[in-house]
C-alpha cells in the first residue's frame, strides 16, 4: 500500500462470476455480474438509484470498463461490485477494469456469448431466510426455489421433505432454447 493513499483497486483472479448463479466461465451482454477484489469500492456498501430510467456509471467513487464501455452499476462495496455487462457489447472476449477514485485496476479477461443465465442457488423459507438443514421450513410452509432447480423442500403437511421432481421451466434466452 502507499503510505497515505488509498490501495489501487485489484481484480481477483476469476473475480467476475454471474451475480446469481456465481459461475465465471463467460459473460453475456445484458448479463448483471458480479466482481470481486480488493478496494473496487467504498467500505461501507452503496446500493444504486436509478434515475430517468437509468442506473449510474459511477457508484461510491467506482466505475467499470468493458471493452472500454462505462457499465451501469448496481452496488458497489470494498470487495464487491454488482453490474450490469453492457447491452451492446458485440465482441468474444472482454476486457474488464475498475476505475476506483481515478486509479486504475488489473484487467481481467472474459469470453463474451450471446447469454449466460444464471440462478440462485439457494431456496427460501417462506418468511425469506435461506433453508438449510439447521434453518428448516417451519410447519405447513413450503420453501420457495428457482423452477429449474427441481427440486420441492417440503411437502403440504410442512415436513421438511426434499423431493427430486423434473424441472418444468423450459423457454428462450435470445436466440437460444
Amino acid at each position: 500500500m502507499r503510505s497515505g493513499l488509498a490501495p489501487f483497486p485489484h481484480l481477483a483472479q476469476n473475480g467476475v462470476t454471474n451475480a446469481f448463479s456465481g459461475r465465471s466461465d463467460a459473460i453475456a451482454p445484458g448479463e448483471i455480474i458480479s466482481l470481486f477484489g480488493d478496494s473496487l469500492g467504498p467500505d461501507a456498501g452503496q446500493s444504486a438509484s436509478i434515475e430517468n430510467g437509468q442506473l449510474p456509471r459511477t457508484l461510491g467513487g467506482s466505475s467499470v470498463e468493458i471493452n472500454g464501455m462505462a457499465a451501469p452499476l448496481f452496488y458497489s462495496q470494498t470487495g464487491r461490485l454488482n453490474l450490469q455487462v453492457p447491452t451492446d457489447l458485440n465482441s468474444t472476449s472482454a476486457a474488464i477494469a475498475v476505475l476506483r477514485n481515478g486509479e486504475r485496476s488489473n484487467e481481467l479477461s472474459a469470453l463474451v456469448v450471446p447469454a449466460h443465465p444464471g440462478l440462485f442457488p439457494s431456496t427460501w423459507n417462506q418468511d425469506g431466510s435461506i433453508n438449510s438443514t439447521t434453518n428448516p421450513a417451519q410447519g405447513p410452509r413450503h420453501s420457495r426455489a428457482p423452477a429449474a432447480a427441481g427440486i420441492e423442500c417440503s411437502d403440504t403437511a410442512g415436513r421438511n421433505k426434499a423431493t427430486r421432481i423434473p424441472p418444468t421451466l423450459s423457454g428462450r434466452v435470445g436466440a437460444l432454447p
